[in-house]
């Protein structure tokens, strides 16, 4: 990205992609649309992804057309799998795509299990021996990544198996030594009343990038009061913010990633607070381009 920026600072697009509460456009029409808004709107960085029956070539065309480069993607699986060889061949497929692209990083998530769905950011159904299983599973999928240049950053999700400060501490410390790193989605943490400055300082030299929201706490309280899944929450109660307009401590997280950090921030707004995407995109840039802590010569 240009204007003075001293960080990578990438948009992930998901407004564009999404089509109603649970499903999710991926054309590449679609995904050119994205790309052609968030060219207009000064982007020059985007979450990789390719759309939907668009082959390699025709992808960097397309990003070519607009002027972007691609930042770390996103793999995810429940790694509870019986059959380990056909998702490592996953892996290795995701890993060589990412390599071929320039990318060294990806971000690696827990799948959304339905029980944890219909209970969200309150730790339902915590099982220490499953967190476990899955953190061994992780550490493998880190090094299958390795094996290609790519670092596997593991990435916290509300309504996944790792979703509460416990259980990612626990991951993290389970996986300490690994290939894995550490990705956090900053407003995931939020909603899951994880201490997110304490998580950062703590564990900043295993981060590779961050994923960047806000988040709204009287929405949270809210959805948690109406015992809502986390499709509705995300939908109906505006939980998610653009960056800056929420009550995530953005400023504490920024001072422990410190000025010398220099991994990715993907911009990634699930569902706008402000009423039109363009808008919510758009404020978003605003406020990295003018945050002191993304600007050129910034300490």
């Amino acid at each position: 990205m240009s204007g003075g920026l001293s960080r990578q600072v990438a948009i992930c697009p998901l407004p564009w992609i999404r089509e109603g509460r649970e499903r999710f456009d991926n054309s590449h029409s679609n995904v050119e649309r994205a790309l052609s808004d968030h060219h207009a709107m000064g982007y020059a960085f985007v979450a990789f992804g390719l759309p939907d029956e668009t082959g390699e070539s025709e992808y960097r065309e397309l990003l070519d057309r607009y002027s972007f480069a691609p930042a770390p993607g996103y793999y995810s699986s429940f790694f509870e799998s019986d059959d380990r060889a056909r998702e490592n061949e996953e892996v290795r497929r995701v890993a060589a795509l990412h390599s071929r692209f320039g990318l060294t990083d990806v971000f690696v998530a827990s799948s959304l299990p339905p029980e944890r769905r219909r209970k969200p950011a309150v730790g339902h159904l915590a099982d220490a021996d499953r967190l476990l299983r899955i953190a061994d599973r992780l550490s493998e999928v880190a090094g299958i990544f390795a094996e290609s240049g790519v670092t596997a950053a593991l990435h916290p999700h509300v309504a996944s198996w790792i979703e509460t400060e416990d259980e990612i501490r626990a991951v993290l410390d389970a996986t300490e030594g690994s290939e894995l790193a550490f990705g956090p989605d900053v407003g995931h943490l939020f909603w899951a009343g994880a201490d997110s400055v304490a998580l950062v300082k703590d564990y900043r030299r295993r981060i590779r990038g961050i994923h960047l929201k806000d988040v709204c706490r009287s929405a949270v309280a809210a959805a948690r009061f109406a015992s809502a899944d986390y499709s509705t929450a995300t939908a109906d109660y505006g939980i998610w913010m653009e960056p800056g307009r929420g009550d995530v401590p953005l400023d504490g997280i920024f001072v422990e990633l410190g000025s010398d950090f220099d991994g990715w921030f993907i911009i990634e707004i699930d569902v706008p607070h402000l009423p039109d995407r363009f808008d919510s995109s758009a404020a978003a840039l605003q406020f990295v381009t003018t945050h002191p802590y993304f600007r050129v010569g910034s300490s």
